[in-house]
């Protein structure tokens, strides 16, 4: 899909499981620019049954540890980031990527499905945190996000509907920052992340 789109192509995925062939995915593909929405316009609102992965990942590790299970990546943020402008951000982020405002439902204790809300505003403030770094550099600036990555995955509640968690590391008006990801592997897949980071 993502190969798709950098073409001038805009599929779904779902299409291209229904579809399942070039010339099948040709006849409903539209063009990037020709009010064709992006992702197609499915709607990533509402119960989403787990897939075989996720059934293997909670058996294998346990749905009270299931929050324990995350993917995480560090990015740089600009000099003189506001946070205002970082918090709109990752609201964005989080309205376009769907699943990650997904929480996990069970019935009677066995896991059953995801179920994702409409986008709203206020989440990012629920994810965000800023934490101030200034002038701190190797071990002080790597125990300070070791200290914050174990409070992050602390923080991560799939029955709550916390699948991310976000640290930045405010580093002051004159140096680049820091973003941490962190984010439970219900929602986010190793390739998943390489299409989230540049987002």
């Amino acid at each position: 899909v993502s190969s798709a789109r950098k073409a001038g192509l805009v599929i779904t995925a779902r299409q291209v499981f229904e579809r399942q062939s070039p010339e099948g995915l040709a006849v409903v593909a539209g063009a990037v620019g020709e009010g064709a929405a992006v992702g197609g316009g499915d709607a990533g609102v509402g119960e989403i049954p787990l897939t075989p992965v996720m059934h293997e990942l909670i058996e294998r590790v346990g749905a009270d540890k299931l929050g324990q299970v995350v993917l995480s990546a560090m990015v740089e943020t600009p000099v003189g980031l506001d946070y205002t402008v970082l918090t709109d951000a990752v609201q964005a982020l989080v309205d376009h990527h769907d699943i990650l405002r997904a929480r996990l439902e069970d019935d009677g204790g066995t896991v059953r499905r995801l179920v994702v809300p409409e986008p709203g505003d206020g989440l990012a403030g629920r994810l965000l945190r800023r934490v101030d770094a200034t002038g701190l550099e190797g071990d002080r600036l790597n125990g300070l996000i070791g200290e914050e990555m174990k409070a992050a995955v602390a923080g991560l509640d799939p029955w709550a509907g916390v699948m991310a968690q976000l640290v930045w590391f405010d580093r002051g008006p004159e140096d680049l920052g820091r973003l941490l990801l962190i984010v439970n592997h219900l929602a986010l897949d190793t390739v998943s992340l390489r299409i989230l980071l540049p987002d």
